[in-house]
């Protein structure tokens, strides 16, 4: 992120580019929106509640994504319950971080 005077622009990680917020895709918004939220929190615990984060992102951008959140929250006493149908986040995370919720009086299909 770099502050201008036209405004907040964006740097291509791939280039030396500047990228105007409304030239970004609406998966890319959702993303920077997101992270600002995630970085925005200045308690001492924390509790994320992430609902379907891999909406309007690419692959490649849900590996980012959990980079991100995995460093955002690294030195922090946090807590992060997330809904995904992403394969991408189920391997970034490892199964040993992942717990399954579910009603045990209602069938589910395997």
């Amino acid at each position: 992120l770099i502050v201008t005077d036209e405004g907040c622009k964006f740097k291509n990680a791939d280039s030396d580019k500047l990228l105007n917020l409304s030239s970004l895709s609406s998966g890319e918004r959702n993303f920077i929106h997101l992270l600002f939220q995630l970085c925005s929190c200045k308690s001492e615990y924390r509790i994320y509640l992430i609902d379907l984060p891999e909406r309007d992102l690419h692959e490649h951008q849900q590996v980012q994504f959990m980079d991100a959140l995995k460093d955002i929250t690294k030195d922090v006493n946090s807590v992060t319950i997330m809904a995904s149908h992403s394969w991408i986040f189920i391997e970034e995370v490892g199964h040993e971080g992942i717990r399954i919720l579910h009603d045990p009086d209602k069938v589910y299909v395997k």
